[in-house]
């Protein structure tokens, strides 16, 4: 069943979202045949991001010079699947993984091409098998998790030796109550260079994210 749309205006629990990149935002209510619902916000990218910050396109783009056509991409824990579509208007082939199953059903109604594939998983337990992936994305993600290291390993496992990873994830210290563990620059760049063994390259860094690019070494041992 396809979910139904509600335009959601004045709405007290969104106005802290009522502007995206300095633009309106226009919300609607998602509901779903379980009884979920779900708040989103379109912005002016005509794309869907979470209430809770403006999209993350911006990182998403720091792949447009890595994609090759054909590519299969992981976007880990892409949430309602702006950036997912936005990879597969590259020329790749894209799974997108969340672990909210209401997210995942969103994504593949809004999203229904040929090239994407939305499943639901854990980013500490990818869904897919040793080195089938050319690229990986994961966006403001390890903040949020119980085990970051966990999920580090879980994408140099799916990551095919010569793959390119883009990450970013909040600089400590945002005060965001969703944040399990944020991280200092150093200790980020420590971290992926024990997991992948490979000094990583720092992207666009504000004084609240952390972007960076590495690609894993070829051959890779485990």
């Amino acid at each position: 069943m396809r979910p139904d749309y509600i335009t959601i205006s004045a709405d007290p629990e969104l106005q802290p979202g009522n502007y995206v990149e300095g633009s309106p935002a226009t919300y609607h209510r998602v509901a779903f045949a379980d009884g979920h619902t779900m708040a989103i916000c379109q912005t002016r990218e005509q794309s869907y991001a979470d209430l809770r910050g403006p999209t993350h396109l911006p990182q998403y783009r720091h792949a447009e010079s890595l994609i090759q056509p054909g590519e299969h991409i992981l976007d880990c824990a892409c949430g309602t699947g702006y950036g997912t579509e936005w990879l597969q208007q590259h020329g790749a082939t894209v799974t997108g993984v969340d672990i909210s199953p209401q997210v995942i059903e969103y994504a593949q109604h809004r999203y229904p091409y040929p090239a994407i594939e939305f499943r639901r998983g854990d980013a500490q337990h990818i869904p897919l098998a040793d080195d089938t992936c050319d690229g990986c994305c994961c966006i403001e993600t390890i903040e949020h998790l119980e085990e970051p290291a966990r999920c580090l390993a879980e994408l140099g496992r799916v990551l095919r030796p010569g793959g390119w990873l883009i990450i970013s994830t909040p600089l400590r210290g945002q005060g965001n109550p969703y944040h399990i563990h944020e991280y200092e620059r150093a200790e980020l760049a420590e971290a992926l260079l024990g997991e992948f063994g490979v000094n990583c390259e720092w992207l666009g860094n504000t004084r609240r994210t952390l972007e960076l690019k590495l690609r894993a070494p070829h051959p890779r041992s485990r």
